[in-house]
């Protein structure tokens, strides 16, 4: 199970704030010293009308883009992920993550000291849970990029996150993943859960 939290806002979404929620500094303008998220989402399955421009840029020089959950399309397609992926909704029950950082939040904490090792961190949580007998987990989260604890599509490589601020992308403890590797990962745990007597 996920839990969601669909907080994510930006200027011009429709929302009543109006403004970068979550993302950014709230109250501050757009900009890399602003930046709270410690990973950045891979939008590129959104469409256009779902996507918000930041004045932060790709390696590519593309202008960097993020969703705003006020967006309908944008929580349906987070939701079929879930479903594409045979995840559950939302509980209470035993926690198991990716990894943590929140250096863009609390500058004066380091960057990435919990890392993921290519998800070798949250499989050692799964196996000692189903160990434990457990047959169902929490997974923290699905959306959570401000701590970096984040399941969705992420941004794989360096040059799918905006290159002047520190973030946590899929490579950065030296593994090539996929975008989608920790929605693989939930899913292999759901299937293993499902095996427990």
């Amino acid at each position: 199970m996920f839990g969601y939290q669909g907080w994510f806002a930006c200027p011009g979404d429709g929302s009543p704030l109006a403004a970068w929620e979550h993302w950014f500094r709230r109250g501050d303008q757009a900009a890399p010293e602003t930046l709270r998220v410690d990973m950045w989402p891979d939008v590129s399955e959104l469409e256009a009308d779902e996507r918000c421009d930041t004045p932060l840029t790709l390696a590519s020089g593309a202008r960097a883009q993020l969703y705003s959950a006020y967006n309908p399309k944008t929580v349906d397609r987070h939701f079929r992920w879930m479903q594409e992926y045979d995840l559950a909704g939302i509980d209470y029950m035993p926690v198991v993550f990716p990894g943590f950082s929140w250096h863009n939040m609390n500058p004066a904490a380091p960057f990435n000291p919990i890392p993921r090792r290519g998800g070798r961190f949250y499989w050692r949580q799964v196996g000692r849970a189903l160990q434990a007998g457990n047959t169902m987990l929490y997974g923290a989260m699905f959306d959570e990029v401000d701590e970096g604890t984040a399941m969705f599509k992420v941004a794989a490589t360096r040059s799918d996150a905006p290159e002047d601020v520190p973030l946590v992308t899929l490579d950065v403890d030296g593994e090539r993943l996929p975008s989608d590797w920790y929605l693989r990962l939930a899913s292999e745990a759901q299937k293993a859960l499902r095996k427990q007597p």
